[in-house]
């Protein structure tokens, strides 16, 4: 019998991956976390939350859409718009990004929302582009 499982751990290990290695490929010393921190030096990424709905489901088979928030931290606007731009890059409308079993991405990553949003802390200004990704993730069934 088959049994729904929450996607969630899986897309978030998956998306911290691809977004790493694109990020050094780049040249970028981006370190992506899970949660923000005043104290962490910039640029710095979260891997945020995820709105999971099972709109995807069927009666033979279990899936969810999801909706990814990443946001990326940085000292100027130009550097938040250009390590965003590398993220989606990295994720947008690929087949390649892998997530583990028993999970698969049923369907391209898309970009929901890409804004850059200005803010004031401890350090004085720093700009975080936030990020929006749509899933679908199908679930295989267990054995």
């Amino acid at each position: 019998m088959m049994r729904f499982r929450s996607a969630k751990p899986a897309l978030i290990r998956a998306t911290g991956q691809v977004l790493s290695s694109a990020m050094a490929d780049a040249g970028k010393n981006v370190v992506f976390v899970r949660n923000p921190s005043a104290n962490r030096p910039l640029p710095y990424g979260v891997l945020g939350d995820i709105t999971e709905t099972d709109n995807f489901s069927s009666k033979t088979g279990f899936g969810s859409e999801m909706v990814q928030l990443i946001r990326i931290y940085a000292s100027s606007w130009s550097e938040a718009d250009s390590l965003a731009a590398l993220a989606i890059a990295a994720l947008v409308r690929r087949d390649e990004v892998a997530i583990e079993d028993p999970f698969y991405v049923a369907m391209r990553p898309t970009l929901q929302m890409n804004q850059t949003i200005p803010d004031r802390d401890e350090r004085g200004d720093t700009y975080g582009a936030a990020i929006q990704i749509r899933w679908r993730i199908g679930q295989y069934q267990e054995a």
